[in-house]
C-alpha cells in the first residue's frame, strides 16, 4: 500500500504520466537535452499549448511543492482542454532558484489535462519553446507562453437553484472522493505521527492530480471532545492545518463530523448520555469545527453526520446493525424515540446542530449525507442542499434511478457516496444519466491511498477493478476533466 516518500533526482529528460506520481520529484539543473532542430514557433496556430505553475506547500527553506499543468486547446481557448489524438512532446525552458535550464513533458495520447508535483526552489517560471511535433495532426501547433508560479485563490462556492456557482457565478460541478486507508485506520489514528501526516498530504495531491476537487473525510467525536464541554485543542490545531494545506493545493473539503465508526472508541459517559445530552455535546463539537473552518473559503460543506438514523422504537445503543470490516458508519440519533415521528425528531437534531455552527460561520453549506433509502427532501427547507450515498449493491440501476428522481427539489442534490458495486456498465450509465438530466449536480467516489498506477501493478482482481473504476469516474465521466483549474 503507502511506502515512504523519497525525491528523485532527475539528470536528463524527464517524463511524466497522465497520472499522479508516487513520488516527488527534485529537478535539479543540467545540460539542456532538449531537441534541437525544431525551433521556437512564433506564428498562431489552431492548436496551443497551455502552462500553469501553481506553488504550493513548503518542504523547506525556499523550496516549495509545485503543481505544473499542461493542456492543449484550440483556437487559443484556454477554458477547455481537448483530449489528445496522439502523444505530444512539449519543451520548455525552466527558471528556478537553481538556475535555468531546458526540460521535456510528455503528453500523453487520450489526456486532457497533464499534472505533476514537483519539487523547486523558488522562483519559478517557465517559458514555452516548441512541440515535437511541430505540426500536430495535420495542424501546426506552438508552446510560446510563458507561465510564472501563482498561487491558488479558492474561492467560497454557494448555491443558485439546483447548483453550485463561485464567487463570479461561475458553474461548480463537485466531483471528488471519500477518502481513508483501510491499512492505516481511522484518519485520526496516524495523523500526529510525520511520517503518516506526509503520506497523507501526498494522498491528497494525488487525489487533486486525478481531477478531483473536493475531498471528504469523517471526523471522530471522541477524538475531538475530551469530555462534554471541552473540545481537543490538539485535535482542533491539526485539522486547521489539514484546511490550509488543501487550500494551498486548490482542493475543497466535505467535513463529515460525529463519527463513531469503532463502539470501543466512544467513551463510556457519552454512550450513557439521555439524547438531550448527546444533542448538546454534538453541538459543542459542532460549533468547535465550525470555528476553525469558518475562516477558509476551501470548505464546501459541514456534512453533520454519515447516515443518522431514528430507531423504529425504544433501544439501548448508539450503533446499529453489524459492523461492516470492524466498523460502524450508521448512528442512531435518539434511543427513545417515545411514538414521535422520526421526521420530528430528525427536524429537531438537524436545526439544533445548525444553530450550533451558524453561531460561528454564517455561509458554509449544511448537509446530512443521508442513507439511500426513501425521500429526504422532507428536510430541504432545514439543509442547504440534499445529499444521498447510493450504491447498486441492493438496488437496480433502474431503482437508483427512480431514488434520484423521487428526491428533487428546489435545492441541489449530491451523490455523496458511490462506488464501482454494482458493475461499471451500470455505475457509468447512473452518472451520465442523471448529470446529463441535471438531476444531480455532482458524484464523491472512493480513493483508498493507491493511485491507478500502483493498482495495476498489484494485479490482483480486486486491485484491476479498483483502477478501472478510478479511470472512468476521474476520467471519463468526470465532467471537470477537461476544464483546467485555473
Amino acid at each position: 500500500m503507502k511506502r515512504t516518500i523519497s525525491l528523485m533526482v532527475i539528470a536528463v529528460t524527464i517524463s511524466f504520466c497522465l497520472f499522479s506520481c508516487k513520488k516527488n520529484i527534485v529537478i535539479e539543473n543540467t545540460e539542456n537535452t532538449g531537441e534541437a532542430g525544431f525551433g521556437k514557433m512564433n506564428s498562431f496556430s489552431s492548436y496551443v499549448v497551455h502552462n500553469v505553475i501553481r506553488k504550493l506547500d513548503s518542504v523547506g527553506p525556499h523550496t516549495f511543492h509545485y503543481e505544473l499543468a499542461f493542456w492543449v486547446s484550440k483556437n487559443n481557448d484556454s477554458s477547455v482542454a481537448i483530449q489528445l489524438p496522439g502523444v505530444l512532446t512539449v519543451t520548455g525552458k525552466f527558471t528556478t532558484g537553481k538556475g535555468s535550464f531546458t526540460r521535456n513533458f510528455v503528453l500523453k495520447k487520450g489526456s486532457y489535462v497533464t499534472r505533476l508535483f514537483v519539487v523547486l526552489k523558488e522562483p519559478v517560471s517557465l517559458e514555452g519553446q516548441f512541440t515535437t511535433p511541430a505540426v500536430y495532426h495535420g495542424r501546426p501547433i506552438s508552446f510560446n507562453g510563458t507561465a510564472y508560479e501563482e498561487p491558488y485563490q479558492l474561492q467560497p462556492i454557494s448555491i443558485s437553484g439546483k447548483d453550485f456557482i463561485d464567487a463570479q457565478g461561475r458553474l461548480f460541478t463537485p466531483w471528488g472522493t471519500n477518502y481513508g486507508t483501510p491499512d492505516k485506520g481511522l484518519m485520526e489514528d496516524y495523523w500526529y505521527d510525520p511520517e503518516d501526516w506526509d503520506t497523507l498530504k501526498q494522498d491528497f495531491r494525488e487525489m487533486k492530480a486525478t481531477g478531483m476537487n473536493v475531498i471528504r473525510f469523517p471526523l471522530q467525536y471522541n477524538e475531538f471532545m475530551l469530555d462534554p464541554v471541552t473540545p481537543n485543542q490538539q485535535a482542533l490545531s491539526r485539522l486547521r492545518e489539514l484546511i490550509e494545506f488543501a487550500n494551498v493545493n486548490g482542493l475543497y473539503l466535505d467535513i463529515t463530523g460525529l463519527g463513531a465508526c469503532r463502539k470501543e472508541d466512544q467513551p463510556e459517559w457519552y454512550d450513557s448520555m439521555t439524547e438531550s445530552e448527546r444533542w448538546a455535546t454534538q453541538a459543542v463539537f459542532w460549533k468547535a469545527i465550525a470555528s476553525v473552518g469558518k475562516d477558509y473559503n476551501n470548505i464546501f460543506v459541514y456534512d453533520l453526520m454519515n447516515e443518522p438514523v431514528v430507531p423504529p422504537t425504544d433501544t439501548t445503543i448508539w450503533l446499529p446493525g453489524d459492523s461492516y470490516g470492524g466498523y460502524y458508519y450508521v448512528q442512531y440519533i435518539t434511543q427513545t424515540p417515545n411514538g414521535r415521528p422520526p421526521k420530528d425528531i430528525m427536524r429537531s437534531w438537524i436545526s439544533q446542530m445548525k444553530a450550533a455552527i451558524r453561531e460561528v460561520d454564517s455561509r458554509t453549506p449544511v448537509t446530512v449525507g443521508f442513507l439511500g433509502l426513501g425521500v429526504i427532501t422532507q428536510y430541504s427547507d432545514l439543509l442547504d442542499y440534499n445529499s444521498m450515498h447510493i450504491y447498486l449493491t441492493h438496488l437496480s440501476l433502474n431503482e437508483a434511478l427512480q431514488l434520484v428522481e423521487n428526491n428533487q427539489s428546489d435545492h441541489p442534490f449530491l451523490v455523496e457516496e458511490t462506488f464501482w458495486y454494482g458493475g461499471l456498465d451500470n455505475m457509468e450509465d447512473l452518472m451520465k444519466t442523471t448529470q446529463s438530466q441535471h438531476l444531480t449536480a455532482g458524484y464523491m467516489g472512493h480513493y483508498f491511498g493507491d493511485t491507478i498506477e500502483e493498482l495495476e501493478e498489484m494485479g490482483d482482481l480486486g486491485s484491476v477493478i479498483m483502477a478501472n473504476w478510478l479511470k472512468l469516474f476521474c476520467f471519463e465521466v468526470n465532467p471537470n476533466y477537461n476544464k483546467p483549474i485555473y
